[in-house]
């Protein structure tokens, strides 16, 4: 042992017998010291089995009896040399010994380190190295095909591999969490190569972690705080600075890419806590925040960081000055600028239809056959129509596009193609496709008469992938397969045409392949891998930016939709593209200027000023949303998605009946889409048309089995007909078919609540909230939740959650007025209630209880003002017609009018008892005694035991006073007591009328 060797080793040593705290992470070190020839050569799974057996032989030997070899070791050295080194040899053999098998079952087997296997080297064209990694599969593990196509000289032998040693002195700050997506990476000084992360494994100082497109890593740090990592993001702990092995948070991050999100926990003033970047650093004491690197440009100078936070204060700082950003705002720097003045974060409007949020975009959709076609990289016959089929098994023409140069027209039935009788809407498709610029003779049925119609297909779909001529035939026969309905015969055909003749379009149309089966870490490899053979062709980028905007990776998204743009101005795919992940992004400017700097591009196609209107729609732009689905319906009016939301819209701006028209128009046009039969069977039930909205809920799904929504819709039209098993069969349902949308999970919760189950429904709410934190509606079905188990703290908490996310929200103003009634607060209460109803529109109880509360503090004018503000809102709603007559007969004013109030709020609920009551009382102010008899008994009738019964005998007592039946009054009375005994009006009139 060398002098070097021997002084680490015995400072290791001591160290440890000074301070046997953390033993478990210091033992690597020991290891290194004491076995340095062997840390450099032996495997990491060797390393590691060695590791396991100093720990066990450790565990056995207290403190205060070491091992001899280690005592020897401690020995001053200028004494004992000799002994020293007798003792150093003698440890060796202990060790090696140790670890030989034998029978014992917990004796470690450590296996000696095998020869390296030479690997041969083949001769290949020119081009760089590509890898495919495929996914695990049932049948075996992973493969990885290696693609070499640079030339590469024969070499003799291969050399090893250059040994991995282990890294000196880890000091472990923390562990990753068990939130891992995809495969990030981290490495710490000294390490060869990076390592994946693995869940719950630890983290050392000094580590630089990153996350690729499809990655997201979580760190958890010693006290609590969480650190998630988004796509395309890179961070680095700072190092050691002390020999001390320590588990706690460090003090700052540096961030150099991407984005994170971090739950800080409180912290002294001592251990402060901040995530710097090159433009700005974010210094915060317990709260929520995140930040996020963004390059506007090509050159460092164009680096800005956005910082968001949801709770607490953050410090935001850089030398031109700093800034302090409170809850839900936003600070902005750059190298040239200052923190920005913190603004509140404006959020997108979420446009509603029924409960339905037409802004929340639903990842992972396997890919159809039809859009997969628009994303191969070769040329597919086009014709300008599209074909359906119905439930009873018709195939017609239900799309034409404005280029459609076919006879054709929308129903049209289909009955032949070139001779054959069509049965399915795929076998047109597939004819036309199969069959570029060639003559397709069709027989359809119009009108109730056979019509021939020739059609002359073009090679559409034509974009920038350059396929060479000798290899367009081959990757035509692969990818075939994949467009009439064989996904995996494509697959291994295009897997194999891959190593034969690596070119960026069998990788592209590889991708699209895994899309298909919904596999996207693959399918975005393969797309990464014809774009390292091909960066500048726009196709291989536009299809990459709708991969990653299916995982959630947005900003990766709008990349390369811009890049794809950039290089094909011409690319109606490349722009419509952005305008998703742009809106889930909520960068508002820019779409703005999208749309303003496509438009002399693209104003000319119908298309165009759909995604417009729906964008402007998501901004809350509603009559401006309107003119531009107008404009798409001028230029194409034979698009059913157009009318569809032109119906979104209308409906919106309780244009009922239009809506309903518009609908219709779409389901006209096209009977055979699902999607837009399941938006009329929501229309009907938001209008509480439950009986019609169930056959067209189950016409939709007989035309998609799979579609979440439609079985969503059943559901709400068999609950509100009184079938709520097979209800919430269907929200289990929607839930099973689409588990990664918002909306199944709030259906489930609302009916559950609806029936009490208040911890399903609590786990139902909290899931979606997980998806989209800012759902308001479900945050206040929380607040509600809390309340009923007393936890009135959480409960305030909630709703004034839900006020900082949506300001404009009426209902939370309500819920919020509602808690503050209960604590005392009435002014505070008032004021809420009135900018509640303001905001509007709000349910009947919100005109009702604001009332009760005017008039609990005598301002009985205001409340009438009130009730008659809800009738204007709410026009005939017999609770408010019902509400507004009594209050008018407890004061004794406008009897005529609270007569009249009273009929129509019996009329519109015949079989409501209390509405019944009030007009009963109604008469008897009114000296009817007779008719106020007559209705009160009918009161009472209806309401049978109800305790409510107690109040309709007490009125019913007071009219048998007025007519001077004294008996029949006394027995109304005691049947009122023997209802509801601490009834105070029927104790004192008993009182009042003496003994029997």
């Amino acid at each position: 042992m060398t002098d070097r060797l021997e002084l680490r080793l015995r400072e290791q040593l001591l160290a440890f017998v000074a301070d046997p705290t953390g033993a478990e992470d210091r033992i690597p070190n020991l290891f290194e010291a004491r076995f340095p020839a062997e840390a450099a050569v032996f495997s990491p799974a060797t390393q590691e089995r060695h590791l396991e057996a100093i720990r066990s032989r450790l565990s056995a030997s207290s403190n205060s009896a070491l091992p001899p070899w280690l005592r020897a070791l401690l020995l001053p050295r200028r004494l004992v040399w000799p002994i020293a080194a007798l003792a150093c040899a003698a440890a060796v053999v202990v060790l090696v010994l140790s670890l030989q098998p034998n029978k014992t079952k917990d004796q470690i087997v450590v296996a000696p380190p095998g020869p390296v296997k030479p690997v041969p080297q083949k001769p290949s064209p020119k081009g760089p190295v590509v890898k495919i990694r495929e996914l695990p599969s049932p049948q075996g593990p992973p493969k990885e095909r290696i693609v070499d196509r640079k030339p590469t000289p024969p070499r003799p032998h291969q050399p090893k591999p250059e040994p991995r040693a282990l890294v000196a002195a880890k000091v472990k700050v923390g562990k990753f969490g068990e939130q891992v997506m995809g495969e990030p990476t981290w490495r710490v000084p000294g390490m060869k190569a990076p390592e994946k992360v693995l869940p719950n494994a630890p983290l050392y100082a000094g580590a630089t972690i990153e996350t690729g497109d499809m990655d997201k890593a979580e760190i958890r740090f010693a006290d609590g705080t969480t650190f998630v990592m988004d796509f395309n993001t890179t961070v680095l702990l700072p190092p050691s600075t002390g020999g001390a092995v320590v588990a706690r948070r460090p003090e700052e991050i540096t961030l150099t890419s991407g984005r994170v999100s971090v739950v800080a926990v409180h912290a002294a003033d001592s251990a402060p806590f901040a995530v710097k970047t090159p433009v700005a650093t974010a210094t915060v004491v317990g709260t929520k925040f995140s930040l996020r690197l963004q390059r506007e440009g090509a050159t460092d100078a164009s680096l800005k960081a956005v910082l968001q936070v949801r709770e607490g204060r953050v410090a935001f700082s850089n030398a031109l000055g700093s800034e302090v950003a409170g809850p839900r705002t936003e600070s902005t720097a750059t190298r040239q600028t200052k923190p920005s003045v913190p603004k509140r974060i404006t959020t997108l409007y979420v446009y509603q239809t029924s409960d339905e949020s037409v802004s929340v975009i639903t990842s992972s959709l396997r890919l159809g056959e039809a859009y997969a076609a628009k994303m191969f990289a070769y040329t597919l016959g086009y014709a300008g129509f599209e074909a359906v089929k119905l439930p009873e098994g018709e195939v017609l023409v239900s799309f034409l596009h404005e280029d459609s140069a076919a006879n054709l027209r929308i129903g049209d039935r289909i009955r032949q193609l070139n001779g054959r009788t069509v049965t399915t809407a795929e076998e047109v498709t597939r004819e036309i496709a199969r069959a570029p610029d060639k003559r397709i003779a069709l027989m359809v049925e119009r009108n109730g008469e056979a019509v021939r119609v020739p059609i002359n297909t073009v090679r559409g779909y034509l974009n920038d992938a350059a396929v060479p001529v000798g290899l367009e035939k081959r990757l035509d026969e692969a990818t075939w397969p994949a467009l009439s309905g064989d996904v995996d015969r494509a697959l291994k055909q295009l897997l194999a045409l891959s190593e034969k003749s690596p070119h960026p379009a069998v990788f592209n149309n590889l991708g699209v392949v895994y899309e298909m089966q919904d596999r996207m870490d693959v399918a975005i490899r393969s797309y990464h891998s014809a774009m390292a053979l091909a960066p500048n062709v726009s196709i291989y980028r536009s299809n990459l930016g709708g991969a990653l905007v299916k995982i959630g990776n947005s900003q990766r998204a709008v990349e390369e939709f811009r890049r794809a743009l950039s290089l094909n101005p011409n690319s109606f795919g490349a722009f419509a593209g952005q305008l998703a992940p742009l809106r889930v992004l909520e960068w508002q400017q820019d779409l703005i200027a999208l749309l303003e700097d496509q438009r002399p591009r693209f104003e000319h196609l119908s298309e165009y000023w759909l995604y417009r209107g729906q964008t402007l729609l998501q901004m809350g732009r509603a009559d401006e949303a309107q003119e531009a689905i107008q404009k798409s319906l001028e230029i194409n009016p034979n698009n059913c998605r157009t009318y569809g939301w032109l119906a979104t819209i209308l409906q919106g701006k309780r244009q009922y009946a239009e809506a309903d028209k518009a609908q219709r128009q779409a389901l006209k046009i096209n009977p055979g889409s699902a999607g837009e039969t399941a938006n009329l069977a929501a229309q009907l039930n938001f209008n509480r048309r439950f009986a019609e909205a169930e056959p067209i809920a189950r016409r939709a799904i007989a035309l998609n089995p799979g579609h979440a929504r439609a079985h969503a819709e059943l559901g709400k039209a068999l609950e509100n007909t009184g079938r709520g098993e097979e209800a919430e069969a269907m929200y289990r349902k929607s839930i099973q078919l689409d588990p990664n949308k918002p909306t199944v999970y709030r259906n489930l919760g609302d009916f559950l609540l609806d029936r009490n189950r208040f911890r399903e429904a609590e786990a139902a709410y909290r899931k979606l909230l997980e998806m989209q934190p800012t759902d308001t509606n479900s945050i206040l079905n929380l607040s509600y939740i809390a309340s009923l188990d007393g936890r009135t703290e959480e409960q305030e908490a909630l709703v004034r959650k839900a006020l900082e996310i949506r300001p404009d929200n009426a209902n939370a103003h309500l819920f919020l007025a509602n808690i503050l009634v209960t604590k005392g607060n009435f002014a505070e209460a008032e004021a809420l209630y009135r900018k509640g109803l303001e905001l509007g529109p709000v349910e009947v109880e919100a005109y009702t209880t604001y009332a009760h509360l005017l008039e609990a503090r005598s301002r009985g004018e205001q409340a009438e003002s009130v009730y008659r503000d809800g009738l204007k809102a709410l026009p005939d709603q017999p609770v408010l017609l019902n509400e507004l007559a009594w209050h008018l007969a407890q004061r004794g004013v406008k009897l005529e009018e609270a007569l009249d109030l009273a009929q129509r709020a019996v009329k519109g609920a015949p079989s409501d008892g209390g509405f019944r009551d009030t007009l009963g009382w109604v008469y008897y102010k009114r000296g009817e005694y007779n008719d106020a008899e007559a209705q009160l008994t009918k009161a009472i009738e209806l309401f049978g035991k109800s305790p409510s019964a107690a109040e309709a005998w007490v009125h019913l007592g007071a009219v048998y006073e007025k007519k001077n039946e004294i008996e029949k009054a006394k027995d109304a009375y005691k049947k009122a007591l023997a209802i509801q005994p601490n009834n105070k009006e029927a104790a004192e009139a008993l009182k009042r009328l003496g003994p029997p």
